[in-house]
């Protein structure tokens, strides 16, 4: 008995190890690269590879920095970290309102910055690299996979000419933007972001530079179409199609009173109708107020008011104030304009960064006038005490439509109308929500990190998300990019800021 108990010490420590090996190499352990070896990855790229300072590294900063200039220097990166077990991390404007999870970081990771990577190019007709002769060509831009939408929209308009962006002007147009979905002010007009992109050029972790399109690399081009940032390699330049410039009229509303929340259950359920017309914004809402500039793209003036009057005036009598207010596009309206309009919730969401933010895509279904009592009871709960709520209604129309386009984009979005955040302490939003969402569906760059079924809250789950993940193991077989909640994110497990095998 005495000889057989180290005996099962020692089986049970193999056991443990096995199961729990460290999957990455990290600074001080045997298998972490020599400073020579950093050195030549450093000469290889520039000069552009920095070492993070052990006195101002945090544990979640990557060891080493490379401001990628080119996809030749995210190659080398690559095939360095994937060579050398190390993770990589990545980049780009740094928009995460998951900041807990750290996705844009690492602790002993080789982090690839993007945002030195700046370029746009107007393409009038372009044509996919691959397509087949006689294949029609179509207005696009060429983006960096660095540069934000501010630096590339003054050029754009210039030409009379637009691109589904998003809200924040400081977000990265071909990052985990539209890599993760990407809805914006005219998404229900032109599609999500991602309906939109038409070619990618990425470097995978096995340091190959690939064009992912409609005809070659499809299911990599499927992936990064919605499929999340990240995940599956790193996007060093973006084709989107290019619109002639809209005009951009719009109605700005406010709503207070007595029977406040009686007339927002009623504008809730008048969401099909006002997305399908083309109304699309960024309204903010308290427990007694709420405010919204919607635009929408190619109406007259008098068009948007013959529409929304009827339902300001059922709202009215429902007790509430309306107040109401044309805006109108004399020529002048600039993409500016609609960024700052969504700036009031975007500050809303960054004040939130500390304190919980929630969400659900609400669906069509469940938002018509025969559902207003739980439209209401799910008000109630939602606006209550110190919370704070974003009603985005940027799905529906062209988003809906697009349900046959082949995307990594979350299904629920094609059922939904509305992308509903609440932000506040307390309570339960994600169970008032939750009866009236798609599938349970959540837009993952603006959600809790904490989904317990985040593989189908985020990516649909069952099939979808084994598709996606079938991509992820294809091309980062060892993953070297790793992140949660992320394609992949339980393969491994994270400790101590180190990664473990799951």
């Amino acid at each position: 008995m005495i000889s057989l108990f180290p005996l099962f010490l020692i089986s049970l420590s193999a056991w443990g190890s096995s199961v729990n090996a460290q999957a990455k190499n990290y600074p001080g352990a045997a298998g972490w690269p020599t400073s020579a070896a950093w050195q030549e990855l450093g000469q290889a790229t520039g000069g552009r590879l920095s070492k993070c300072p052990a006195t101002e590294c945090t544990s979640s900063q990557g060891a080493y920095v490379l401001a990628a200039k080119t996809a030749q220097d995210v190659s080398a990166g690559m095939k360095f970290a994937t060579a050398n077990k190390v993770r990589v991390s990545v980049k780009g404007t740094g928009h995460d309102f998951m900041s807990s999870q750290n996705r844009n970081g690492g602790s002993g990771s080789l982090l690839i910055y993007t945002r030195t990577m700046k370029g746009y190019q107007i393409v009038p007709e372009w044509v996919a690299t691959g397509a087949p002769n006689g294949t029609a060509p179509q207005a696009a831009v060429g983006i960096a996979g660095g540069t934000a939408f501010e630096e590339v929209y003054p050029f754009v308009e210039r030409e009379r000419l637009m691109i589904v962006h998003g809200a924040t002007a400081s977000v990265g147009a071909a990052g985990g933007w539209i890599q993760g979905g990407g809805h914006g002010p005219l998404s229900n007009q032109y599609g999500m972001g991602c309906d939109n992109a038409l070619e990618f050029e990425i470097v995978v972790p096995s340091g190959a530079i690939l064009i992912a399109n409609d005809y070659q690399n499809q299911d990599l081009f499927f992936a990064l179409r919605g499929g999340g940032g990240g995940t599956f390699g790193i996007v060093t330049r973006l084709i989107t199609r290019a619109y002639p410039l809209p005009t951009m009229n719009g109605i700005q509303i406010s709503v207070r009173g007595r029977g406040y929340l009686d007339a927002m259950a009623y504008l809730f359920a008048m969401t099909p109708n006002m997305t399908d017309f083309g109304l699309s914004g960024y309204p903010t809402m308290s427990g007694s107020s709420y405010s919204s500039r919607l635009r929408a793209p190619g109406k007259t003036a008098q068009e948007i008011s013959e529409f929304f009057n009827p339902i300001a005036e059922r709202m009215r009598q429902l007790g509430v104030t309306v107040s109401l207010d044309q805006v109108v596009d004399r020529g002048t309206t600039s993409k500016r304009e609609l960024f700052k309009e969504a700036a009031e919730s975007e500050k809303l969401k960054a004040r939130q960064l500390g304190g919980l933010m929630t969400s659900r895509l609400l669906a069509r279904d469940a938002l018509n006038e025969g559902n207003i009592p739980a439209i209401r009871k799910m008000l109630s709960s939602v606006t209550g005490g110190l919370s704070s709520v974003l009603p985005y209604p940027n799905a529906g129309g062209r988003v809906a439509q697009n349900r046959d386009l082949d995307t990594g984009l979350n299904p629920a979005w094609r059922d939904a109308v509305m992308h509903m955040i609440v932000m506040g302490i307390g309570g339960s939003p994600v169970s008032a929500m939750d009866p009236l969402s798609a599938n349970h569906g959540a837009y993952l760059n603006e959600a809790s990190p904490s989904e317990r079924d985040w593989k189908t809250t985020f990516f649909g789950g069952g099939e979808h998300y084994a598709r996606l993940l079938e991509v992820k193991k294809k091309y980062d077989p060892t993953n070297t990019l790793w992140c949660t909640p992320c394609v992949g994110g339980d393969l491994l497990v994270e400790r101590s800021g180190r990664l473990y095998d799951a």
